[in-house]
Order: structure tokens, then sequence, then C-alpha cells
């Protein structure tokens, strides 16, 4: 699958057969526009009916039909409700593939692109095992002043030494729900798929159909008759979720087959143990995506130069701000503001942005020793991934290029996994040390979004 490249577009638009298309286009936009208009097609078949109508199904044009589509989806927009869509038609970059004889839009019913702005911050020694050197990070944001107060903290770690990363891959996961006649055959069941023989086999069955996709591990949980199969996958580059539903669905037919006498029924292809786009202790205690853990070791004249902060003030200040805070509110982390940035690093990536929910679940924790600072975070659960989804597509490439993952090695995912953790503990330190300062943080914020 190839997206359509810029250089492919300026080509075709230079050929006769383009400029013989452009004479055309208007009277397809208005015929399409009026066959919308009077309910004869739908807004989500405006692809299929243009090629099939108006290009005899000849998928070299899928770059000018789904333009086409487009801008008759926001003309029919602006008509129906009354209002200009200006800047959304502006900001719009075509992401139509093609496949075969499909087209394939990306996201349905597109009317253009949305922009959020982006900055950089950096550079950031990092200390990790596929991260060496000296990164910058793209940030898409509309927050002033976050972009600032990181690289203040990256400051202060860059003159501590950098900030050192570990990680651990625990697999993304698919947990599929299914049930038995009785919950004497789901507990048999269960004690089945939980042998040794039983997951290598099922772990043979992926390979022998998947290219890179492979079955880690599986657990299962009981409730009744009811019966949670939690698989985990490696799915190499790609965050993988495509591919740890269809393997989940393969995976369950070998049950099936094996175990028949156990007449095993599916009873829902998500049992939401996964857990997906959802904040869980499961996903703290089990695992999913990244598991990552950064620290910095910080002398106290660091901290009193850059921020008028001795470590004993912000040590005081984390226990009682996020774990006793964040206890009180009932929170399942412990954390000053982690989503910023895994927010602004995902939008910025293609990342799933649905997915923060999980992926903020952080533990910023401090010790003093020896008159230093042991500062460290914990993202256990963080699904992502350097291929696939939005991380291929228009800005989010140029952005993984910025950050270093764009390399032949198989390490880009692991690689933007040690920047990210960094990178939040970099923004973690920086905004406690600045609400050590009383009204440091609001003076800040008010002094940076007005410019003032």
């Amino acid at each position: 699958m190839k997206q359509i490249s810029k250089k492919s577009l300026i080509t075709f638009k230079k050929s006769p057969s383009f400029l013989r298309l452009m004479g055309d286009i208007e009277t397809i936009a208005s015929k399409t526009l009026l066959a919308l208009k009077q309910n004869k097609i739908k807004l989500y078949e405006l692809e299929e009916y243009i090629m099939e109508k108006f290009y005899n199904n000849e998928y070299k044009h899928v770059a000018i039909v789904t333009m086409i589509a487009e801008d008759c989806r926001r003309n029919f927009l602006e008509e129906e409700l009354g209002i200009k869509l200006p800047k959304i038609r502006a900001a719009n970059i075509n992401i139509a593939v093609k496949k075969e004889n499909l087209i394939l839009k990306g996201i349905e019913n597109k009317i253009g692109c949305i922009t959020i702005p982006l900055g950089i911050a950096g550079p950031l020694k990092i200390n990790a095992k596929h991260t060496t050197n000296s990164n910058y990070i793209p940030l898409a944001t509309n927050e002033a002043a976050l972009i600032a107060g990181l690289q203040k903290g990256i400051k202060i770690c860059n003159i501590a030494g950098g900030v050192s990363v570990i990680l651990k891959y625990n697999g993304i996961t698919r947990s599929i729900l299914v049930e038995t006649e009785s919950m004497q055959n789901t507990m048999k069941l269960s004690e089945q798929l939980n042998s040794q023989s039983t997951i290598v086999q099922l772990q043979q069955h992926i390979e022998e159909h998947a290219e890179y996709t492979k079955l880690l591990k599986l657990t299962t949980h009981q409730i009744a008759n009811k019966l949670w199969i939690r698989f985990s996958f490696d799915t190499s580059e790609a965050m993988g979720m495509n591919s740890a539903t269809k393997y989940s669905v393969l995976l369950f037919e070998k049950i099936k087959s094996i175990f028949s006498e156990f007449s095993p029924q599916l009873v829902s292809l998500s049992g939401n143990l996964c857990v997906d786009k959802k904040v869980s202790y499961a996903n703290i205690l089990l695992g999913r995506g990244y598991e990552l853990h950064a620290q910095v070791i910080i002398d106290e004249k660091i901290l009193i130069e850059t921020y008028n902060c001795t470590i004993e003030l912000l040590h005081k200040l984390n226990y009682w701000k996020n774990y006793i805070g964040s206890s009180l509110a009932g929170a399942i982390s412990n954390n000053a503001h982690a989503a910023n940035i895994i927010a602004a690093i995902f939008a910025a990536t293609g990342q799933d942005l649905a997915q923060l929910g999980e992926a903020s679940i952080c533990f910023t924790t401090t010790e003093v020793k020896d008159k230093k600072l042991y500062f460290s975070i914990t993202l256990p659960s963080l699904p992502l991934g350097t291929i696939g989804g939005g991380c291929n597509k228009a800005t989010a490439e140029e952005c993984l290029n910025i950050l270093q993952c764009n390399k032949k090695d198989n390490n880009n995912t692991k690689r933007l996994a040690e920047i990210i953790a960094a990178t939040v503990l970099c923004s973690e330190l920086n905004l406690l040390a600045t609400l050590t300062n009383e009204t440091e943080l609001a003076d800040s914020h008010i002094r940076l979004a007005r410019g003032e």
C-alpha cells in the first residue's frame, strides 16, 4: 500500500490528461453535489460514485477523485448549515491511498484537515539502549507555556548529565470474551489454555499465518461460565491494534477447533479487559504496549540556581501534591501533568489519540540521597507505533524524522517510547519545581499566553 506522493501529484497535474480532466472537474463536482442533495447518494459513497460514474474505475485517478469528493462534502455541509469552512478547506491534505481496486480514504467522510500549532523542544540528552544522543522533540499543542516550561526542564536535566531510560515491551493486547454451557467447562477450558503446550501450539499457529505479528502470552479470567482470554502480541514497529484484533479472530477459531468438547462460543471480540483506550489498573499490573522507567539525578545547587528550589521542598511537594492529593481525588496514578506531553507528541507523530487515557498513567517519584534528588517517572502502559495508522501520513512522518525514528533498524518505536518517557520526566520536574515558587505558574502562563 503506497500513499500518493506529492511528487507524483505534481507530475500528474502537469500532464495533458490532467489538464483535460480539470475542465471536467467543475461539471463532475456539480453533478455529484446535485445527486447528494437529491439523496441519490450518501456522503460516504462519494469516492466510489465519482470513480465509477466519471472515471470508469480507472484507479490512476484516485487523487483527483478524493479531492472532488471532499470538496463536494464541504460544499454540501456549507449549504446545509449556512456556514463557511475556508480554513478547513485550506488546511486539507490528500491522505488517500490505492490498493488494487480499492480507494482507502484514511478516514470516512473526509472534508479536510484541522491545524494544531507545532513547536519544538530540545535538544535533550537521553541515555538509553536505543537513544544515546541529543534529541529534538516536536510537540503539537495549543497550550502556551508548555514548551517553554519543558525547555527549562530539559536544560536542568542536560546539566545533570541527561535522562536515563529503561524499557520493557509487554505487547499490545486484545481480550476476547467467550462462554461455554457451564462454569465447569469454562474452568476446564481456562486450565487447558494456560498450559504451556497449548500456548506453544497457538504461537505456532500465528507464526504460520502472520508475517510480523507474534503471540507473546495469554492470560485468562473467569466469571461464571464466561471467560476473558487476554492475548498479548508483538506487533513489531506498529502499534498493532488492527493486527491484534485480526489474529485474535484466528486464535479463537483455533481454540474452538482444539477444544470442541467445550463448545466455546464468542460473546464479543473485545471483552474490555484489553484494556484499550481506557484508564485501568489492569494495564498498570499486566502492562500494555511499552513499560518505561526514566530517571535523572540532580544536585541541589542546580535546582537552586534554576528554580530557587531546594531538594527537600520539591520532594515535599511531590509527596503532598502527587501522592496525597491524587489519592484524595481517587486517581489511579500520581503525576503532575504527564498527559500534556504525551498528547502533544501523540498528535505530532500520528498516534491514536484515544489511547491517551492509558498512555498517561504515570507515577512520578522522588527520593533524597546524599544531598541529591533522584527524580523518576514510570509509564506502565504506553501503546504506540512508527508505522501504520497515521504515522506515515503527511506531517506525522516529518515529525518522526525530526525524532530520528526513521532508521532501518526495527528500533524506531522503542526509540520513540524512550524519548517520550524522557520528555515526560523533564516536564514533570519543571512543573513541580515551578509550583514550589508560589504563583510563578500562573504568572508565566499569563505572560506567555498574552505576550506580556
